[in-house]
């Protein structure tokens, strides 16, 4: 018969060792192994990340892109190629206001295009532009920026979350458009 709990069912399994799952415990305890590190311990939900927020205007600038379905035409249906458009949407850390354009493509020149007109409306200098790691924010995007003495981050991939105040804007234009 197998015993009840995993440490003591390895050792019997793969080193013919009969311990109890309470010997196996007071062991771990005595070497103090008995908690898992901090960095895997349950944390509450509203410990698990805070938003971070900027004090100052213009210190983190967050751009992203959205696909935008055109409107359908009741009078005339759509013949061949429909056409796409994007959103660029631009939101500062601390004030929230938003800058947005609508362009039919999604590349590189267009991202420089919306980061000069981001960096002409914004009423307060610009540090720093945080985007996701979109092909449209790659190398040439990246220098552009640079070279106009504002400081450009990529988001760790696969976080959205990290660029949370752009992400709900576009949910939000999504649910009411």
């Amino acid at each position: 018969m197998w015993p009840p709990c995993g440490p003591s069912r390895y050792l019997t399994r793969y080193h013919d060792v009969d311990v109890s799952p309470s010997s196996i415990w007071r062991i771990l305890k005595r070497l103090e192994l008995n908690r898992l590190p901090a960095s895997q311990r349950y944390k509450r939900l509203d410990k698990r990340w805070q938003p971070y927020e900027k004090q100052q205007p213009g210190h983190r600038i967050q751009i992203d892109v959205k696909f935008v379905e055109p409107l359908k035409s009741a009078v005339k249906p759509a013949v061949g190629r429909r056409t796409k458009y994007y959103q660029f949407t631009a939101i500062d850390d601390c004030t929230r206001l938003r800058v947005l354009r609508i362009y039919p493509r999604c590349d590189q020149k267009t991202a420089i295009q919306f980061a000069d007109y981001v960096l002409q409306r914004m009423p307060f200098q610009v540090q720093l532009i945080q985007t996701d790691n979109g092909s449209e924010f790659q190398s040439a995007f990246h220098y552009h920026v640079l070279d106009k003495g504002v400081g450009h981050v990529y988001i760790k991939p696969r976080t959205p979350r990290l660029n949370g105040k752009v992400e709900r804007s576009h949910r939000i234009d999504a649910e009411e458009f």
